[in-house]
């Protein structure tokens, strides 16, 4: 489980990116690839304002633009950990709520869960390497 008590984006998302080959500037992932190529990694919200329920991979080249652009929603990768809040309802699902502090809203996921996601980001990214 990440580190509840993150007051910032940017220590957030080096929880959350630990163990990846992304390095966490100023709450953005970025991965610079062999052939030149750009990786950002960020937060992308969902339909509430402070809501962020996914991650966006953006993957640029320095000369063409934007390759591609995907979202990885925390639904759809991530699995519950035993331990999340009492309250919580199965309909809930993993987001971040930036009022709440920098921390997982309710539903906590699994550390593999976290690294299995990263591992579907990288696995993606690197088709454009």
């Amino acid at each position: 489980m990440l580190n509840p008590e993150f007051t910032n984006r940017q220590g957030f998302m080096q929880s959350l990116l630990k163990g990846s080959k992304f390095k966490s500037i100023n709450g953005i992932g970025m991965l610079k690839l062999n052939n030149g190529n750009v990786v950002k990694c960020e937060l992308t919200n969902g339909r509430t304002y402070q809501q962020w329920e996914g991650l966006m991979v953006t993957i640029t080249n320095m000369t063409e633009g934007k390759l591609d652009c995907t979202v990885f929603r925390f639904n759809d990768h991530l699995k519950h950990a035993p331990n999340s809040h009492p309250n919580a309802r199965e309909s809930d699902g993993l987001k971040i709520i930036q009022h709440c502090g920098w921390q997982w809203y309710i539903n906590y996921p699994t550390k593999p869960s976290i690294k299995s996601m990263l591992k579907t980001i990288e696995e993606h990214y690197s088709f454009f390497e």
